[in-house]
């Protein structure tokens, strides 16, 4: 596309005013930049194409620096011209103008003065320009050393001066390119440099916040396409590709629209963010889709509709980029007299391989041998090759023949279900299918996860490509990828035996979000109807349909529950009935979460998994948690601890040890833990205060305890405390003993999510604890003004959900579960506790779970006697109360502590 600066649109709004006959030159800069910044909002608020918005700031800067030189260059001996995307016309709302200053002397010094004249009110205005000085030598030797200077200067248009140096220079540069070998050189550097540009932002068009620039998809693999067809086909016109057969005219069509679509976001972007910016960040992705006139409906948000249009123009114009790429590589081989063949072998009658990628013998085999565009799949699958364009191209064409019959083949679910066993080969082959259009015909139910964004911050790629990359994390955890991180999961992957099963489950397991909320009841028919289409039996049907039913339920309750209260692991064991069950659904929660990004499954959470997985198969298995084996593994815990204590403890304080602690202390701790416990407990008859901290290694956290006499308000206060130092809490264990003291247990990180390895960094935290505990330092002076500030502990923001307080009686039997939901900022733990305190409530097990800046924390609380909060009129002052605590932080009052203190 070759975007023309001189546009009938100035004629509608003209450029400013610009004389620099009065007034201060920089000032008068200054001033025209403002104004055509003005008229550039009123030409994008006015909906005009986006093409002819950037032509318009394109000529507005065009007319800045010729009129620029007209009055302060006059004869100099130099020329200005316009390079890169400025050069191309392709001034962005915030883009780089780069121009390079092109003289005929053998030193730039000679030219310097002259060229400095008009650059100074230039930098005084303060215009962000990019600029080089260099003579014709200079720009022909760069341009063979640095493939950034020669892809500039590729770009390049006369602004101003003398023209004979920009002919002469261009002249050269053409007689450079008209040498096969310089030509071949350069596009494989360029083809490289598309390949570490896409490794480096993540390989995917479907990262849910793209970059309209340098992502997969986005406008440098479309600057490919004319860099390519200049270099290769010398014309900047896109219909010369169509001419040289390389592109159908269908194809440009697509990619204009795509291109367009890209240039309005980019506009929207830079004009929100005030600055050059080319990411879709989540905090733009909702207004951008208003301005664009996106809209909620039933079954999708306006925000999700519009990514869902991007993703849509990013594929395509990857993929007609990459077929642009192919093409070149086919002229270049000719044009060198390589043959094509040498490595061709037949594969079967329709198909042969060369160099890994799978072409077309007959090429109406899709015509003839429909079942052949699934079939293709699983050739590539087994042989581990690609699609050559050929048969991509074929694929494309027969697209019509995926109908229901086709769906309903029995042999084609064969077919699928081999592609389906072989978990460790499936993602390669299954992304072909999503990128030639046959996933979505095969699996019509799939077709609506297509582009389909999870608007929340944790995940980093859309539905469609996710459900994909979780099947392949099956696979890696078969081929012992994991092994040495997370041998638990490795090892009940590797016994699945319904591998077919299990991958397919994993596939549909967000197949409802394609209908709208409460994806998990929508998914269920969804899943049914699929599996019973593929000839699964209905029994498998069954427990795929409790897959999917059950597929959040293992990470909301082993990240936000209690997982050592027996009530709940025995209710869960129920649920998953047999021991397949709940191997299935741990391996598919595994995969579903270490798929969302590489930073969802931290050691911390996987530890968790593992932790339910393995107390509830006991309960399977062995029928832990009646109350007799309880009673069984406290007396086991008691011999231990009495054989680890040798002559250090007599038997009279271990048994005194054990009466003083609630039940529940027995079912997580081990000897060696209620050993360290002990010897704390003994320090605590000559000191006020015990600490104790070790370092999680397999959690990737620290675990902190102390122990003290019982104090009013103890945990709101170590809360405070820990915020104050910018330490975060995942979980608090608290426990009462019958003497009089508390134990209370915290596992921690730092503000970067790591272990704390700094000693000092304790040192100074129990300083504080105690200087707290006893009434020497006020917890306000300690947090300052910290408080309601956003957190700390994360740097991207996430679209700010709903704050909810939800109370649940009925999951334990001894406690009142408060869920609460809210936007994360400092010291909001330290306020919700101390609240709870205020209503009489004691805490004894806090599990705190943030998702970016999104809490949801958990809190099994009790009341003064003991009991749970069964009183209506209670419960809704407690959710009140903590309502207002969330959203009235600066409400809350800073001067009122806890108890004393």
């Amino acid at each position: 596309m070759n975007i023309s600066p001189d546009t009938a649109l100035i004629q509608k709004f003209p450029l400013p005013p610009l004389s620099f006959q009065k007034g201060d030159c920089a000032a008068v800069i200054r001033r025209y930049i403002e104004d055509q910044r003005k008229q550039l909002d009123i030409i994008i608020e006015n909906g005009e194409p986006a093409i002819e918005a950037i032509a318009w700031r394109t000529a507005a800067l065009d007319h800045l620096l010729i009129t620029l030189y007209d009055n302060l260059g006059g004869n100099a001996d130099y020329t200005i011209i316009a390079q890169g995307g400025y050069g191309r016309g392709e001034l962005c709302y915030h883009s780089d103008v780069d121009v390079l200053f092109l003289h005929n002397q053998d030193s730039a010094n000679e030219i310097k003065g002259q060229i400095e004249t008009l650059l100074y009110p230039l930098w005084d205005s303060g215009l962000d320009l990019g600029y080089a000085v260099r003579n014709e030598k200079e720009c022909l030797q760069l341009m063979k050393e640095d493939l950034t200077i020669l892809t500039s200067l590729i770009d390049t248009r006369y602004l101003a001066g003398k023209k004979s140096y920009f002919n002469s220079l261009q002249k050269k540069i053409r007689g450079q390119f008209s040498n096969a070998k310089f030509r071949e050189d350069f596009a494989r550097k360029k083809e490289q440099e598309q390949k570490d540009r896409s490794r480096r932002l993540g390989g995917q068009v479907y990262l849910l916040e793209p970059n309209t620039k340098d992502g997969r998809g986005g406008l440098r693999d479309y600057h490919h396409i004319h860099w390519v067809n200049r270099t290769s086909l010398g014309s900047i016109k896109l219909n010369s590709l169509v001419e040289h057969n390389w592109l159908k005219p269908s194809e440009i069509k697509n990619l204009k629209a795509a291109v367009h679509f890209m240039w309005k976001v980019r506009n929207e972007l830079h004009r929100r963010s005030g600055r050059k910016n080319d990411q879709i960040l989540f905090d733009y992705q909702a207004p951008i889709a208003e301005f664009l006139g996106f809209k909620d409906s039933d079954k999708i948000l306006a925000v999700e509709d519009f990514m869902r249009t991007y993703y849509r123009h990013a594929a395509e114009c990857l993929r007609i980029s990459q077929k642009v790429n192919r093409k070149s590589l086919e002229a270049r081989r000719r044009s060198f007299r390589i043959p094509f063949l040498k490595s061709k072998k037949h594969y079967n009658d329709f198909f042969s391989i060369h160099n890994k990628f799978l072409s077309l013998r007959d090429p109406d085999v899709f015509k003839k041998h429909p079942n052949e565009l699934l079939n293709v799949f699983r050739i590539i699958q087994e042989e581990e090759l690609g699609l050559g364009r050929t048969v991509k191209e074929s694929i494309r064409e027969h697209l019509d023949l995926i109908d229901e019959d086709f769906q309903r083949n029995p042999e084609n679910a064969q077919t699928f279900r081999a592609m389906l066993s072989e978990p460790s080969t499936f993602v390669p082959a299954m992304m072909a299918m999503h990128n030639s259009g046959v996933l979505e015909r095969y699996l019509p139910e799939f077709g609506n996860l297509m582009y389909r964004v999870q608007h929340d911050i944790y995940h980093v790629y859309t539905v469609d490509t996710h459900s994909i990359l979780a099947v392949g994390e099956f696979g890696k955890l078969i081929d012992g990828d994991y092994e040495s991180l997370y041998p638990t999961p490795t090892h009940v992957a590797r016994e699945i035996i319904k591998k077919d099963l299990l991958s397919f489950a994993i596939l549909y397991h967000d197949i409802g979000k394609g209908e709208g909320s409460g994806h998990v009841l929508k998914g269920a028919p969804l899943i049914r109807k699929a599996a019973a289409r593929l000839g699964f039996t209905d029994e498998e049907v069954d427990q795929m349909e409790f897959l999917e039913l059950s597929h959040l339920l293992m990470t909301h309750l082993a990240f936000r529950r209690d997982l050592d209260d027996p009530n709940m692991i025995l209710e869960f064991a129920k649920a998953m009935d047999t021991e397949e069950n709940l191997n299935l659904l741990y391996v598919q929660t595994f995969c579903d979460v270490n798929a969302v990004s590489q930073e969802a499954l931290t050691k911390w959470k996987e530890s968790l998994l593992e932790y339910l997985y393995l107390k509830t198969r006991s309960v399977l298995t062995k029928g832990e948690f009646t109350k007799e084996r309880v009673k069984e593994v406290s007396e086991k815990l008691k011999q231990d601890v009495t054989l680890l204590a040798g002559a250090d403890f007599s038997s009279t304080d271990i048994e005194q040890f054990f009466t003083a602690m609630p039940p529940r202390y027995f079912l997580t701790a081990s000897a060696v833990t209620i050993l360290d416990h002990l010897n704390m407990w003994n320090k605590s008859k000559v000191t006020p205060f015990v600490f104790h901290h070790r370092n999680l290694d397999k959690e990737d956290q620290n675990e902190w305890t102390i122990l003290t006499l019982s104090i009013p308000g103890l945990f709101p206060k170590l809360c405070g405390v820990l915020a104050a130092n910018n330490i975060s809490i995942s979980e608090a264990s608290l426990n009462r003993m019958s003497d009089g003291h508390d134990l209370h247990t915290f596992k921690v990180q730092n503000a970067q999510g790591q272990i704390i390895t700094n000693h000092s960094k304790w040192q100074k935290i129990e300083t504080e604890v105690k200087q707290v505990l006893q009434g020497e330092v006020s917890l306000n002076k300690l947090l300052g003004d910290r408080l309601a500030r956003p957190s700390i502990f994360k740097e991207k923001t996430a679209r700010r959900l709903p704050t909810k307080v939800a109370i649940d009686n009925d999951l334990s039997a001894f406690y009142t579960l408060i869920d609460v939901y809210a936007h994360d900022r400092v010291g909001l733990l330290y306020q919700i506790t101390s609240a709870l305190f205020e209503l009489g409530l004691y805490v004894d097990v806090s599990k705190i779970a943030t998702k970016v800046d999104q809490v949801t924390d958990t809190f099994y609380v009790r009341d003064i006697f003991g009991h749970k909060i069964t009183s209506e009129s209670r419960l809704k002052k407690v959710r009140e109360r903590l309502m207002e605590v969330i959203d009235n932080p600066e409400g809350v009052e800073a001067s009122k502590e806890t108890g004393a203190a």
